[in-house]
């Protein structure tokens, strides 16, 4: 029984793979070179599946294939070009909008053997031609109907020139009259051919990469109908994490990290079609890195993968929000420096800075200064503190060990002790109220280093005047006792 249930679920994965298969070859162009302009086109007649991995077989040679526009998903009924070069087929044909793979090969004028293979190099569809077959230079491809080849005007991502139709005549019938029967041969025993299979299909969008907390944008797309019956679809979206939405355009938040499938499903009365995409969701690791006031912020991308703060705003204090255009990505690890300019606000010399979600609600925040800088410097944070380091816009923090920005609490004593002066190189110390703030340009020593050298001079300068009051009583006495 287990040996049938495999052979059962094996026959059902090999012909999910086999409904992929080559329908149309243009390898030999009218006008112009052939290099980097010829395309083969494949089409899915199965559910949809991943092409991630395949290989288009030329001349010996196991060729990859590399995304050049569309989803790497060929969905039920839908098509895909592989060109030798996807710049070069933009250019002779500026309209197309499909599915398209960029590879590298070069088709025989001749003829040759194609093989269409998956990521496990098994052959999914192999395709022979030969310039017997034409579409030899006159600007015409070949073209798969049923299972021959014909040569006719290019289709590339649309169904392939209708089938030539072959009158057949019968016997004639009683009176003379006959019975004329058209198209022969297609495994309908000489009836009404079958009709066309539909073009109708979804495009999810490619796949994302996206940050936990923040919203992110789809907009999907049906193709195979007029353009006067889009707004008649119905857009179904399921976004893999227990919720739903409709529209071709919505925006989704996804609360947790982890890899998300999100399904859409287009309908259209008795037509329907799927599409699916995949959203990488990696936990919010975009924080602050440097402050010049006047000058620059920067912030990095602590994460190790690419994040998305498509939205996400910036604020200091209460000025305006400047918000990141759609499509901006963070590379792993990386640092990105904004300037006045491009915020629309000064960077002041001290406040509190936010980023924020593109809802507005805060992801993390952090006051910072005031502090004095000189041209070369800025402030790095540094564990959760903000220290003087040399201005280095868009690389990582270089913080002086030396000197520090730091706020220390300290007991309350009564009664309140006021002091404003001057510290160890130049530096300005404020306490009062029980709080200390120390910011100190040149040693970045805190207020307990400064404090307790008065208090060991004061104590000392005491301690030395009572000895000098004692002894001199000892020595008056002395000098009365010899009198």
């Amino acid at each position: 029984m287990r040996f049938w249930v495999f052979i059962f679920l094996f026959s059902l994965a090999f012909s999910a793979r086999a409904s992929v298969v080559i329908t149309e070859i243009m390898y030999d162009l009218e006008e112009g070179g052939d290099t980097g302009r010829e395309w083969v086109e494949i089409q899915n007649s199965g559910s949809g599946i991943d092409l991630t991995g395949w290989k288009f077989f030329e001349n010996g040679v196991n060729h990859g294939l590399v995304l050049a526009q569309g989803s790497v998903s060929l969905p039920q009924n839908g098509f895909a070009i592989i060109a030798d070069n996807a710049e070069k087929f933009f250019l002779d044909w500026p309209g197309f909008s499909g599915i398209l793979f960029d590879s590298s090969f070069s088709l025989s004028n001749s003829g040759e053997t194609l093989i269409l293979r998956d990521a496990g190099l098994a052959d999914i569809d192999t395709a022979t031609y030969s310039l017997e077959l034409g579409a030899n230079g006159d600007g015409n491809s070949l073209q798969k109907v049923n299972i021959d080849w014909v040569s006719s005007t290019p289709t590339p991502g649309e169904l392939n020139t209708e089938e030539v139709v072959e009158e057949k005549v019968s016997p004639p019938l009683e009176g003379g009259a006959s019975t004329i029967i058209e198209g022969g041969g297609n495994g309908n025993n000489g009836s009404v051919p079958p009709p066309p299979k539909s073009s109708f299909s979804a495009f999810a969008g490619e796949d994302k990469s996206a940050l936990a907390g923040a919203e992110v944008y789809f907009e999907g797309q049906v193709s195979g109908i007029s353009e006067n019956l889009v707004n008649t679809v119905r857009f179904f979206w399921n976004f893999g994490d227990g919720t739903v939405g409709d529209g071709n355009k919505i925006k989704h938040l996804f609360q947790y990290p982890g890899v998300y499938i999100v399904n859409l499903n287009v309908s259209l009365g008795a037509n329907s079609a799927s599409d699916f995409a995949k959203v990488v969701v990696s936990p919010a690791g975009i924080i602050f890195s440097e402050i010049k006031p006047g000058n620059f912020l920067e912030i990095k991308n602590d994460s190790t993968k690419i994040s998305d703060v498509s939205g996400f705003g910036i604020q200091i204090n209460n000025s305006k929000i400047f918000n990141f255009p759609k499509d901006t990505k963070l590379s792993a690890s990386s640092f990105l420096t904004l300037d006045s300019s491009t915020l629309g606000f000064e960077i002041p010399d001290a406040g509190e800075i936010k980023i924020l979600y593109p809802n507005n609600k805060v992801l993390v925040s952090s006051k910072y200064g005031p502090v004095v800088l000189r041209e070369s410097e800025s402030i790095g944070f540094d564990g959760g503190i903000w220290k003087k380091s040399e201005a280095t816009p868009g690389a990582k923090n270089q913080i002086k060990k030396d000197v520090v920005q730091e706020k220390t609490t300290l007991p309350p004593t009564p009664p309140p002790l006021t002091v404003r002066g001057l510290g160890q190189g130049g530096g300005v110390i404020e306490v009062g109220g029980g709080e200390a703030s120390v910011i100190n340009s040149q040693t970045g020593a805190s207020f307990w280093s400064e404090i307790k050298w008065l208090i060991f001079g004061l104590g000392g300068g005491i301690l030395g005047g009572l000895v000098y009051v004692f002894l001199k009583k000892r020595l008056t006495a002395n000098v009365n006792n010899i009198q």
